[in-house]
């Protein structure tokens, strides 16, 4: 039997916050997946396989996430997970270490508090970025997350020299998925793609020395 060498586990749909680029429609009391499906899961995890313990919400608000997590890792896991910060507690951090799961991806779309918690409804944006310190102090790689909008576009470049100071070393940068509804936030919409496109390469080469750079913005 052949064996994944990557493997998305969507956990959570349940969300605590309100992020403007999201239409996933995740609300406080989503659903989560049974423990007894994860466990379905679990044997197609082999040594190295990457594990991203991630689906369509806040993956933290699984209240099992980190046995998720530690069980990944037992059988050889190399497991990650992408987060809104909100729930990375100094007791949450040190049981990640603990779990394993030393990657993870925080989402934020602004370097100032401002910006941060109106693009993401519901953040406390000085405890987030202290979570990223306080995750970068136990050992845990951090990429930030952010999704490229007219909105976040005068953020990116904030976000990751913030973050350098932080010790974080990679940043991504998401294109936005949209019905429609956010087509006045979407960049790269033909009448102004050019000149996103422009922007992005530009700012792209003001990253701080050394900063790892990731994009899923898609074909120039």
């Amino acid at each position: 039997m052949m064996h994944p060498k990557i493997i998305q586990i969507g956990v959570s749909y349940a969300c605590n916050i309100r992020c403007l680029s999201c239409l996933q429609g995740a609300k406080p009391d989503g659903a989560l997946m049974p423990w007894e499906t994860f466990e379905r899961i679990l044997p197609l995890i082999r040594s190295g396989c990457e594990v991203l313990l991630f689906g369509r919400g806040e993956p933290l608000m699984h209240p099992r996430f980190i046995e998720m997590a530690a069980a990944a890792t037992e059988r050889g896991g190399i497991v990650s997970t992408v987060t809104n910060g909100t729930g990375l507690t100094s007791k949450t951090i040190a049981a990640l270490v603990g779990a394993g799961c030393e990657h993870i991806s925080i989402s934020i779309h602004g370097a100032d508090r401002e910006t941060h918690e109106r693009l993401q409804a519901g953040v406390d944006s000085d405890a987030v970025w202290q979570s990223v310190a306080e995750c970068r102090t136990a050992g845990i790689e951090v990429i930030l997350a952010t999704v490229v909008m007219k909105s976040t576009m005068d953020q990116l470049l904030p976000i990751a020299k913030r973050g350098e100071g932080l010790g974080v070393g990679a940043v991504t940068w998401l294109r936005i998925i949209h019905d429609g509804s956010l087509e006045a936030e979407d960049p790269f919409t033909p009448e102004c793609a050019m000149a996103s496109w422009a922007t992005i390469e530009d700012l792209r080469g003001q990253l701080p020395q050394g900063m790892v750079y990731h994009d899923n913005l898609g074909l120039r």
